[in-house]
């Protein structure tokens, strides 16, 4: 169990735990096209499965599992180890972070995973990936974000110091409105907020986004400057 073995790629399938959903094709092919000269030169990690008796569910190295497909080869080595669902998680993410080409919500749903299953703190989290606290806590914000705004992260449509600024102004907004008893325009604003600029009237009563000279904001496009 502790060696490398040599298995039938049909007998291996991905994780569902695993976050890491995007892989580009272009780099697929290369890994592929490398696969297919020298075979794969570093084995993956994979684990009994428990969906599919007799199969093995993969741990670490779902790319190059990916690329051995395109590759057309029939088996692939492999380490196969004995792991809890929490064991295989914290492995899967740390393998995640350590990515070059990491995306941001990819970044900051691996740490609020850690923080959430494996009780991290955001100390113990900057130390072992080498970020800085802020960095760490910053990543954490943009799980906050609506749906369509994460999905303009996610897509690279806008840059994470746009997001945060309308976290930021979202954040601030929704608190007032709940300080001000205002519990329905709380949700409301949590929603709406988030596409306008992040300057608001001192009229609280309101609550309407302006300008630093006095006039109402139309919408904010989110790709303006992205």
């Amino acid at each position: 169990m502790l060696g490398i073995n040599i298995i039938d790629i049909t007998q291996i399938h991905p994780s569902l735990m695993n976050q890491r959903k995007v892989f580009i094709e272009d780099s697929l092919q290369e890994l592929a096209r490398s696969i297919s000269t020298q075979g794969v030169i570093e084995p993956i990690m994979v684990r009994p499965s428990k969906q599919h008796e007799g199969k093995y569910e993969i741990v670490c190295g779902e790319r190059r599992y990916r690329s051995s497909i395109i590759a057309k080869q029939s088996t692939i080595p492999a380490m196969i180890r004995e792991l809890t669902d929490d064991e295989a998680l914290d492995i899967m993410i740390t393998e995640n972070l350590q990515r070059r080409d990491i995306s941001p919500m990819e970044e900051a749903t691996a740490f609020l995973q850690l923080i959430e299953r494996r009780n991290a703190t955001i100390p113990e989290l900057a130390a072992r990936f080498g970020k800085s606290e802020m960095y760490i806590r910053n990543r954490l914000r943009l799980n906050e974000l609506i749906t369509e705004f994460r999905a303009l992260v996610e897509n690279d449509q806008i840059p994470v110091s746009h997001a945060l600024e309308y976290y930021v102004a979202d954040y601030a907004l929704s608190t007032l409105a709940e300080a001000l008893g205002k519990k329905e325009d709380a949700k409301l604003f949590r929603k709406r907020s988030m596409g306008y600029k992040n300057y608001y009237s001192k009229d609280f009563g309101t609550l309407r986004p302006i300008t630093k000279e006095g006039k109402f904001y139309e919408p904010f496009d989110p790709k303006e400057g992205a």
